[in-house]
């Protein structure tokens, strides 16, 4: 780790792609999403992915890919403090414009630094949402009733 420049006050600010070489962590998370089933993206303290996401969302990949509301749900998948709309809670979930569950977790070098984020999601834990709220919600989000070949309820 580099030492405090006197002479210039801005020193090196040490980041996540100082640390792992990002196409082998890729690789990692790419391995571990397929093994969990679950939805992974790895991301600077900015909210900017360092990664591509792994195993992305059905709702994003194949339901709505090439509908004109994608951006709208799937774009500010992102809590709050990273410049998304999701707020997260005491248990580092948040929900996305979908009100689907998502977490994330800081990826730390000591107890005050943090390097980057791991969004996992989204992920059902529980149960799964009652027909009745998922067709409020399409609605709510304007989504139409065919969406790429795929009919959803009415």
């Amino acid at each position: 780790m580099r030492k405090k420049n006197k002479k210039n006050p801005k020193e090196h600010q040490l980041s996540l792609k100082d640390l792992i070489d990002v196409q082998e962590w890729q690789g990692i998370q790419d391995n571990f999403s397929i093994v969990t089933e679950v939805s992974l993206r790895t991301l600077d303290t900015e909210g900017n992915c360092l990664t591509s996401c792994s195993k992305e969302p059905r709702l994003c990949a194949e339901l709505i890919k090439d509908s004109v509301h994608k951006e709208k749900i799937c774009g500010p998948c992102l809590p709050t403090f990273l410049g998304g709309k999701g707020v997260v809670d005491k248990n580092l979930s948040f929900a996305c414009h979908a009100g689907l569950c998502n977490f994330i977790t800081p990826l730390r070098a000591n107890k005050s630094k943090i390097l980057g984020y791991i969004a996992l999601g989204p992920v059902i834990l529980v149960k799964r949402n009652l027909k009745s709220n998922i067709v409020k919600q399409q609605r709510n989000l304007n989504l139409p009733w065919k969406i790429s070949g795929m009919q959803f309820w009415k």
